[in-house]
């Protein structure tokens, strides 16, 4: 057995198995999301807000491990016996919702799983297992073998993302997005700006939270809430500060509007934004 250097996987067959900040072609590229591009330039949110959508300090399994001081950073202590989940501290019944998970790749494991759960959800399994998406209560992309997980006891589990090359080897990079619009009922995953397609549908009319699935002893997994926007059109100032900052570029935005003669605080409004990956 040959071990891929970026993702751990087999390559001893000749799969192809690419760095992990290439995506490769998919089958249907998602059309351009005006939401995403808003979510990708969204300004920083008081640290207050995103500790408060934070991971949870009680629906967890007892293996995982809240930070006292920062509750959006969570770990699993070791434990060859279980299968541990943590939810986050707030649920999701409408609108649109973003938030970034820092999950490095070399402490993931086989059974490392990303979605939303109900607060029926179980939190606790034996031994390894793909607990989130187990059952109808959770839906879960597991990053190891790039499967959709949703009643997996009952239901197939769905390939993901739907690459043109079915044998191609992607691993999933440190940091990605997931993008949940309960509006329509739909679960997405964004890496490096491009939306990797429709996980899951079907969601609407439930109250869903952000959960994790870790067998990996020692995991260090951080949940960055990046905001959410209500069912209504974006407002024609948000519309407008992505235009000036999709123009000038996120590299020079700091130089560029400094050369736009507007006022300071409109300045700071335009080119204050939380770091991301974008095309």
């Amino acid at each position: 057995m040959v071990l891929c250097i970026y993702c751990c996987c087999d390559i001893s067959e000749n799969h192809e198995c690419l760095p992990v900040k290439d995506v490769p072609p998919l089958m249907n590229e998602s059309p351009a999301c005006p939401r995403l591009k808003i979510f990708c330039h969204m300004q920083s949110l008081p640290r207050c807000v995103v500790r408060h959508h934070g991971w949870s300090r009680t629906n967890r399994s007892q293996n995982i491990l809240v930070n006292t001081n920062d509750p959006t950073v969570c770990f699993r202590v070791k434990s060859s016996q279980s299968t541990d989940c943590i939810r986050g501290n707030v649920g999701y019944t409408e609108g649109t919702h973003c938030w970034e998970i820092h999950w490095p790749r070399t402490k993931r494991g086989t059974h490392a799983l990303v979605g939303v759960a109900t607060e029926d959800a179980p939190l606790q399994g034996p031994y390894l297992m793909n607990l989130v998406g187990n059952n109808k209560h959770s839906w879960g992309w597991n990053l190891w073998t790039n499967m959709l997980h949703h009643d997996s006891e009952n239901e197939k589990t769905v390939p993901y993302p739907n690459f043109r090359d079915k044998y191609v080897k992607y691993a999933a990079p440190d940091k990605f997005m997931v993008m949940l619009d309960m509006d329509q009922g739909t679960l997405s995953f964004i890496v490096d700006g491009r939306n990797l397609g429709i996980a899951f549908t079907g969601l609407k009319g439930k109250t869903l939270y952000p959960i994790i699935s870790v067998v990996f002893g020692e995991s260090q997994v951080t949940m960055s809430y990046i905001g959410g926007l209500g069912n209504t059109p974006p407002s024609l100032k948000a519309l407008s500060r992505l235009l000036i900052r999709e123009t000038v570029g996120r590299c020079h935005i700091g130089t560029a509007t400094k050369r736009l003669n507007i006022p300071e605080t409109l300045m700071e409004y335009v080119s204050n934004s939380r770091e991301r990956h974008l095309d």
